[in-house]
């Protein structure tokens, strides 16, 4: 089941803004290619660039990735899983926690992971504060 703040997707009204913090991450952020908002059973709410197969598979794959990290943390008693990176040989993938959705981006090989970690930690306080319905523009 997806659960969303108030047990309801996002509205239309905030559908723009979900789209405005994802394409303002990939222009802000140097290196990050693509990210999407998914739920945890691995549902696109939101993709920069705009939603298709590409982003239902990232969500699907970081979906099930979170699942397991996160019931390892849980097993080594280290709480709840607030982000998960990857770091490969072409690039990077990164998860991180946003309420009761996670965002995913995907990172070029040559990119600030730093930058990029700290630009997407700021993407996911704001699409919490989106999805709670809280959000106020900067």
């Amino acid at each position: 089941m997806v659960r969303f703040p108030r047990g309801e997707m996002p509205s239309p009204d905030r559908s723009p803004a979900l789209q405005e913090t994802l394409r303002r991450l990939t222009s802000v952020a140097e290196g990050i290619v693509a990210c999407a908002v998914f739920a945890d059973e691995g549902f696109v709410i939101a993709a920069q660039p705009a939603a298709g197969e590409d982003a239902a598979q990232l969500a699907a794959i970081c979906a099930n990735l979170v699942f397991s990290a996160d019931g390892a943390m849980k097993r080594l008693v280290q709480g709840r899983l607030a982000r998960l990176l990857l770091d490969a040989e072409h690039g990077a993938l990164l998860c991180c926690k946003c309420g009761d959705a996670w965002l995913a981006a995907l990172i070029e090989a040559d990119a600030s992971l730093a930058h990029a970690l700290f630009a997407a930690q700021k993407a996911s306080d704001d699409i919490e504060s989106i999805m709670a319905g809280e959000w106020q523009p900067d």
